[in-house]
């Protein structure tokens, strides 16, 4: 029994003992079911960071300098959630594919093992694990790492930066490995002196990629409001889709309309708020994505190696994001400071993006790794060996 059952209460909810223990054995179960219950994302360190997968109720910050690529680690995120259905490209000409890192072990999402979902007929296929794509019988082949998820999900974007077509066209950039300037036809190369223009032959393989994006449930926010009006956005969705579970996301918290707040700090505290009504109210998952301020540029940060790492202090207003998020990430790329030797370990920072999982309610803090690939589009999996000098 909760207030729910009392007429006219006016007070807080309250859950007796023997409700929530009913609940929390319902939750072990569920678990160890082998059912699907949150959302795997491409990256399996994060997954593991976050205890297995992405979970729903949960807030998590994202916080990054401009330029960290904090946007693009959202758009992959987001389409990973979605990925629900295996599909297959036959126009596959314009796909960038790195022959070198081709691998006959295939990570099947469905079975958790290694090997092909289909063994007899995918025996001499190639998997390049960068792309998550199959090559086989000349076309291409994409497993779902959502598929097994039990619940229908539909993501909800606040994207005050970018519109719902530039969103679409950095996915397909991502799954093509093709550059965002590429697609539109504005790379400028050197030797021609000229920009190159896509062929028609991977102008179908662009408009194949994004068709097969059509199925997915996705809605697009890019007018900027308050928080008020973010709120009522996601009721109404979630009233249009009562049997879906909602990810919603903003880039960024600071770009928000300021209602009754006066100032950024008043505007985080509200933000936190927020996450915590969208979590309560709508048992979604809720990520924002927060600026880092000026601390992590002062002169005495970039020239003692051990004072590279970012941490609470280095968010723009992080105590007030801090204590309503479950998760706090912080994605960093030192080199944008202009150092080439990170950390006390001095790890190259060529192509660098440190992950400082710095808050973790339910599962591990600790330092992930990334390699930035922007150039095709894609941040890239990676372990601290990777940058290391000698």
């Amino acid at each position: 029994m909760t207030t729910s059952n009392f007429e006219d209460y006016k007070g807080l909810i309250f859950t007796p003992t023997a409700d929530a223990i009913s609940e929390a054995a319902a939750r072990i179960d569920e678990e160890r079911s082998g059912e699907q219950h949150g959302l795997y994302c491409r990256w399996d360190a994060l997954d593991r960071a976050m205890l297995k997968y992405w979970r729903f109720r949960h807030v998590t910050l994202i916080a990054g300098m401009s330029g960290s690529g904090k946007s693009y680690f959202l758009n992959m995120l987001r389409q990973d959630f979605l990925d629900n259905i295996d599909i297959v490209y036959r126009n596959i000409e314009a796909f960038t594919l790195n022959e070198y890192e081709a691998t006959g072990v295939y990570y099947d999402p469905d079975t958790k093992k290694a090997g092909y979902p289909d063994e007899e007929n995918l025996a001499n296929a190639l998997y390049y694990p960068s792309a998550s794509l199959i090559k086989y019988d000349n076309q291409l082949i994409h497993k779902a790492i959502n598929k097994g998820c039990i619940h229908k999900v539909i993501c909800v974007h606040f994207g005050y930066e970018m519109d719902a077509a530039d969103e679409l066209l950095r996915g397909a950039s991502n799954r093509l490995g093709k550059s965002y300037g590429y697609l539109m036809s504005s790379q400028w190369d050197k030797k021609l002196k000229d920009y190159v223009k896509l062929t028609d032959v991977e102008t179908n393989s662009c408009k194949e990629v994004l068709e097969s994006f059509r199925n997915r449930k996705e809605f697009y926010i890019a007018t900027t409001g308050n928080l008020k009006q973010v709120y009522w956005t996601v009721e109404k969705i979630q009233n249009m889709y009562p049997d879906h579970k909602l990810v919603v996301s903003i880039d960024h918290t600071l770009l928000s309309k300021k209602l009754d707040e006066r100032n950024d700090m008043e505007l985080q505290s509200a933000t936190a708020l927020l996450g915590i009504d969208i979590r309560t109210d709508f048992n979604a998952m809720f990520i924002p994505l927060g600026q880092l301020n000026q601390n992590i540029e002062a002169e005495e940060r970039i020239l003692k190696n051990a004072m590279h790492y970012p941490g609470k202090k280095d968010i723009h207003c992080g105590s007030q994001l801090w204590w309503a998020c479950d998760n706090v990430l912080i994605n960093h790329r030192p080199i944008n400071l202009n150092i080439h030797e990170y950390g006390i370990d001095g790890l190259s920072t060529k192509h660098l993006i440190h992950g400082a999982m710095i808050k973790s309610r339910k599962g591990k803090i600790g330092n992930l790794w990334f390699k930035e690939d922007f150039n095709h589009g894609r941040i890239l999996s990676a372990v601290k060996s990777d940058f290391r000098v000698n």
